[in-house]
């Protein structure tokens, strides 16, 4: 699993590939969550749905740089 769009991971880079790719899906399902609870949030209130997306999208892709680099860092072959 790569995190960069065009930036291909070489196998031999990666130290444990299968944990290394479950890492990676955690962090995604985990940055998904922003839009599972912005859509249930918009049956309620569609202003409070569109502030917990923009708010996720802005705290929340930064995020996911930096945890990619830490899982990054974990998995890489010295």
């Amino acid at each position: 699993m790569w995190f960069w769009s065009g930036k291909a991971v070489d196998r031999d880079e990666i130290s444990d590939i299968p944990s290394y790719n479950r890492a990676n899906g955690k962090m995604w399902i985990g940055f998904s969550l922003i839009f599972w609870l912005s859509a249930l949030l918009s049956i309620l209130n569609i202003g409070a749905a569109g502030a917990v997306m923009g708010a996720g999208m802005i705290l929340g892709i930064p995020l996911l740089v930096v945890i990619y680099g830490r899982i990054y860092a974990k998995y890489k072959n010295y």
